[in-house]
């Protein structure tokens, strides 16, 4: 998959070889040289490229050649990739890379093995699978395909810079990190982002996840270090002002509870960087390596395919480190607390408001009243409140930030007033007894999962003037049988349905972009509405739709994505005449489909397109595509 740089690599290694018969070499000379001529052996053999043992550096193989580049940045024209022999950077288009990016990557790297003693180059645990950078390269790169198979084997570290600002930063198992377009910059504060990720792929490439506590614990204070002492970033970020103010009360009878819980929002970071100080601090990172390793174990010998449950992990902790590991915490924490700028809230009063902002409410009363002098709901102010069963809101308030109400799972009624403009994600996530919500008329968009997991949820007023519902917004909702959407709207993203109660539902002719995965396991949805200048059917839009029977695709339809109806309800369907596509099981696992219309213009469709559907017949004209495929895959065919 190497040849077309074969040249040059074979250039690299002359060069390296005449130095050695020259001269002696220096240990980094010498083991540079046995990475590229690793490097070219594996590349041209075809054969999985595994660095040697003790590489610790990055030698360019393949891809965008960036030594030829003048400047501080370059600006990336097309899709394209660096590919080295410690990582593979892929870059989407119209990126601001710095020209030094090899070097920086390489030198984080080296920070983090140094910092941490894991290196990231191990032996994969039993039950892992390092794909997931694939899904996000065949989301957002048109060239994906090729791209794949540059990093088939997983064994270097996967990095991909997405052109898009609404994609968060993020690792992907142990395969790699997915950035923002400016993370790649690696300029000040956006410095701390790219080694925070790495972070995560150096921990989860030698073990198990322990969750987001630990996890996020672990990317966050190592973070810090490396930024301490490090003279080549130069990073600004100052990680005890930006994970400073942690608004739960640690107190020795609710810090275990409080850590088996925090999984959500900000929380994780907040409490996992001072739970990480603890540890190192007074148990030291050769006794945090035993204790993951411990916490893998248990793992792969009680044969879960998910992580440990967190009450599990905590058992672990306190055979691993201290049977009062928790209450020693609360006792160290109380007398550092000030080192990240908290405050002791073990006596506070009901409310935590500074200047209009409410950060916290601490009270148990089953009907709260948000005081007129909030005008900011802060991130998780409620969350797993489990008294709260009404929520008054004052029309003081403009901006509800992120998992504000997630987990109030005895909360059932909100009505959100006109004045706020502004509601982040997941603020009403796993609120399970919620039935009825009324949306403020300023708001422009719905946030992602804002709703997901409202199992109870059946009522919901959209006003007009909403155009976008983000991913996941209402995930989950199996009492949600019916919704009307406003004519202001216009994009709808993943899932954003998907596993609802949804009977039928009318998409506007406005809509113009529908995510993947819209109505991916809504078993009783009957009828849909499509925009009529639609023209890509994303990939999985009605995966297990048992109910759907029928549906007319809009007259500007081109493509119909992968598995859009695989294991649906449908009998019958006639492709519209624009179609030219038919992705691959896209009509799969369909057992009551016995007649579908193919239009002659059809010039692709996938090999497992109709996997396992056995009484399909396909209609078409003769002599068509779509009947070379009947006869190819020995499906019924009928001439027109």
């Amino acid at each position: 998959m190497y040849n077309k740089n074969t040249r040059y690599k074979l250039f690299i290694v002359i060069v390296i070889m005449i130095s050695f018969i020259m001269s002696d070499l220096s240990p980094l000379a010498e083991q540079m040289a046995k990475t590229a001529q690793a490097a070219t052996s594996a590349s041209d053999k075809g054969d999985k490229y595994t660095p040697p043992e003790g590489s610790d550096k990055a030698v360019y193989i393949s891809g965008l050649d960036l030594s030829k580049m003048t400047g501080t940045y370059y600006t990336t024209t097309e899709e394209t990739y660096i590919e080295t022999s410690r990582f593979i950077l892929y870059l989407d288009k119209g990126l601001k890379v710095p020209v030094n990016v090899i070097d920086m990557i390489n030198h984080d790297m080296d920070m983090i093995e140094d910092t941490t003693g894991y290196s990231f180059y191990v032996q994969h645990f039993d039950g892992e699978d390092y794909s997931g950078v694939e899904w996000w390269l065949s989301k957002y790169f048109k060239t994906a395909d090729k791209l794949i198979k540059i990093g088939a084997s997983h064994e270097r570290v996967e990095i991909v810079a997405i052109n898009d600002k609404t994609v968060g930063s993020c690792a992907v198992g142990g395969d790699g990190v997915i950035l923002f377009p400016e993370d790649i910059e690696m300029a000040s504060d956006n410095a701390f982002v790219m080694i925070h990720e790495l972070l995560h792929a150096v921990c989860s490439r030698n073990g198990s996840s322990m969750g987001s506590t630990l996890s996020e614990g672990f990317a966050t204070y190592f973070t810090c270090k490396i930024l301490e002492k490090d003279t080549i970033i130069n990073s600004t970020f100052d990680s005890y002002s930006n994970y400073s103010n942690y608004q739960e009360v640690i107190d020795e009878k609710t810090i275990e509870k409080l850590f088996v819980e925090s999984d959500m929002g900000f929380s994780p970071y907040l409490l996992g960087f001072r739970l990480m100080h603890f540890i190192i601090e007074k148990y030291g990172m050769e006794s945090y390596r035993k204790f993951h390793k411990k916490v893998t174990q248990k793992k792969i010998s009680s044969g879960l395919g998910e992580d440990l449950p967190l009450d599990t992990v905590a058992s672990l902790m306190k055979s691993e480190f201290s049977k009062d590991f928790f209450i020693d915490f609360v006792r160290w924490y109380k007398l550092n607390l000030t080192i990240f700028g908290d405050k002791d809230l073990s006596k506070t009063k009901d409310w935590s408001i500074g200047e209009h902002f409410l950060n916290k409410y601490y009270g148990s009363d089953a009907n709260v009243k948000i005081p007129k002098s909030v005008n900011t709901i802060g991130s998780e102010a409620f969350a797993k409140n489990k008294s709260m069963k009404t929520i008054s809101i004052p029309d003081s308030v403009s901006v509800i930030y992120d998992n504000a109400f997630n987990g109030c799972t005895n909360l059932s009624e909100v009505t959100i007033p006109n004045s706020v403009i502004d509601i982040s994600s997941c603020a009403f996530y796993n609120c399970s007894n919620l039935k009825k919500v009324i949306l403020s008329d300023g708001i422009m968009k719905i946030a992602s999962s804002t709703f997901e997991n409202c199992k109870s949820l059946s009522n919901i007023t959209i006003p007009e003037g909403i155009t976008t519902i983000e991913e996941n917004v209402f995930c989950n909702c199996t009492s949600l049988k019916s919704i009307k959407l406003p004519s202001t709207l216009t994009t709808i993203d993943q899932g954003a349905f998907s596993n609802s109660g949804i009977r039928k539902i009318i998409l506007s002719d406005r809509v113009n972009k529908i995510g993947m995965y819209l109505f991916d396991g809504c078993s009783k949805l009957e009828s849909v509405k499509l925009p009529k200048d639609m023209k890509v059917l994303p990939d999985c839009t009605f995966w297990n739709c048992k109910s759907l029977k029928k549906i007319t695709l809009p007259n500007k339809l081109t493509k119909i994505g992968d598995a859009a109806f695989d294991f649906s309800g449908l009998t019958s369907i006639t492709i519209p005449n624009s179609v030219t596509t038919i992705g691959d099981f896209a009509f799969a696992n369909c057992n009551n489909l016995k007649s579908i219309t193919i239009p002659a213009g059809v010039t692709s469709i996938g090999p497992e397109t109709f996997y396992s559907s056995k009484k399909v017949t396909i209609h078409g004209k003769k002599g068509s595509y779509a009947e070379k495929y009947a006869k190819k895959y020995s499906i019924k065919f009928s001439a027109n």
